[in-house]
């Protein structure tokens, strides 16, 4: 465990658990808050009321406990337990995967959910932190409650309007203007490094990356014979692969480096 935080992996439940047996890959190494898990289940993952009862019959209240909860007794008490085990598994491969900054790049660049590759999601929140930290008091705040940033529980806007003690309306109005001021170029040159890219995208058609590159909005509309590395948004990782962009950043023309390309 790290501070108020703990490391996920498939073994952190005992080999006869419900969390050890459809346990993802994806969630593996990732780093979520502790009071994430002791939050009622039904809640984080919208199970029905008779669902909810069902598992309540089983004295599973939270997150942890369904995840501890031996498998073999679940598939026995539980006449839809392949349902509920289904809704479980999204839940921890998408929202629980993606974490709340990763929600939050999703909704302020509008692209679609997918989880960062676990090895660079520290880089993520180190680069979410430095953003959200350039907003006014209380913008910071209501993001901080709708999203869970510091608790890892998201909320909904009426939560976030009770939890803050205002409107409805004035926490919309509050996200307005901290959406605008994290997609101002100051602020989006790092972000959406680690936002998902556009199916659309330059970086996900040529280079099939979900992440990491980003197209310059001044050099649009553009073709790849005129495009230049140097007119890219090139995550680190992505430059390992290519090393002759650091060699010719300046003056090399990206069409010189693709051999196919799928329009």
């Amino acid at each position: 465990m790290l501070g108020e935080r703990i490391e996920l992996h498939r073994t952190n439940f005992p080999p006869p658990s419900l969390g050890y047996q459809i346990f993802p890959a994806v969630l593996e190494g990732r780093v979520r808050p502790i009071p994430l898990f002791e939050q009622p289940v039904n809640l984080l993952v919208r199970f029905t009321a008779r669902q909810a009862r069902a598992l309540s019959g089983l004295g599973i209240g939270t997150l942890s406990d369904m995840m501890s909860f031996p498998f073999t007794e679940f598939r026995r008490q539980i006449d839809q337990w392949g349902l509920l085990a289904y809704k479980l598994a999204d839940y921890l491969k998408g929202d629980l995967a993606i974490g709340a900054r990763g929600y939050l790049l999703e909704v302020i660049f509008e692209h679609t959910k997918l989880p960062i590759p676990v090895e660079h999601e520290g880089a993520q929140e180190v680069a979410v932190t430095a953003a959200v930290a350039t907003l006014r008091d209380n913008e910071r705040k209501i993001l901080d409650i709708h999203f869970g940033l510091t608790t890892g529980i998201r909320l909904t806007v009426e939560q976030t309007a009770e939890e803050a003690s205002i409107t409805r309306e004035r926490v919309r109005n509050i996200e307005t203007m901290a959406f605008r001021k994290l997609r101002h170029r100051s602020n989006s040159a790092v972000l959406s490094l680690y936002a998902p890219l556009p199916a659309t995208s330059l970086g996900k058609t040529v280079f099939d990356r979900d992440f990491g590159i980003e197209i310059n909005g001044q050099i649009r509309p553009c073709t790849l014979e005129t495009l230049q590395v140097r007119d890219l948004n090139f995550a680190p990782y992505i430059l390992e692969e290519f090393p002759s962009l650091r060699r010719e950043w300046g003056g090399c023309f990206l069409s010189s480096l693709i051999i196919t390309c799928q329009t």
